[in-house]
């Protein structure tokens, strides 16, 4: 009974790490938006999801939960990667070593002070208002990669897929961030972590 019991746990905690997984292989994703430009050069490049998801779906999947990126790339117009950023918690940054903070942020609902962002390098959060527009796929995130006019082009219950096209040069920089959803605990610690809101004046 004993030996039952203990097979059971382990099964249990097998499934709960499994769950944890989620690839960041870009391949994995690209296959998820189409990217849509007048053959110019220079032109502006249109992020469009090969689904749309409803507004009653992504509430489900990203309401009441922590995300944080674990995955950044850049591609370029063809979908292929041209850079990939290492994604990291402190330490200093630096142009030239393709490093990025990790963006680490919870949704509440949608409105005003409904997304939170947690400053991975102070103990601060912000407040911002939060929406998606379930005809475009167009998803408002502080996070500079897709902070933009980013796309949301996939969504399981654990992995959020963002893309965004740039075009402040007048030539078009594109960047698909995976992010993945935190453990309850592990928001909880952000929550602790972060006790100062940040109000800038």
């Amino acid at each position: 009974m004993k030996f039952c019991h203990l097979c059971l746990i382990a099964i249990a905690c097998l499934f709960a790490f499994s769950c944890e997984k989620v690839s960041i292989d870009s391949d994995t994703y690209t296959k998820y938006f189409d990217l849509v430009s007048d053959d110019v050069p220079g032109s502006y490049v249109d992020v469009v999801p090969t689904e749309l998801l409803s507004k009653q779906y992504v509430e489900k999947h990203i309401v009441g939960y922590g995300w944080e990126s674990v995955a950044i790339y850049k591609v370029d117009r063809n979908k292929d990667v041209i850079a990939e950023y290492e994604i990291i918690k402190d330490g200093p940054l630096s142009s030239s070593d393709n490093k990025e903070y990790v963006d680490m942020f919870e949704i509440r609902g949608f409105g005003v002070d409904c997304l939170i962002e947690y400053d991975p390098t102070k103990n601060v959060y912000e407040l911002f208002s939060f929406d998606y527009d379930e005809t475009t796929g167009k998803i408002s995130l502080r996070c500079w990669h897709v902070g933009h006019n980013g796309k949301l082009v996939h969504l399981s219950d654990d992995v959020m897929v963002c893309v965004d096209s740039k075009d402040f040069t007048h030539t078009a920089e594109i960047y698909m961030v995976v992010f993945r959803k935190v453990s309850s605990s592990t928001l909880n610690d952000w929550r602790d972590q972060h006790p100062y809101e940040l109000i800038w004046e």
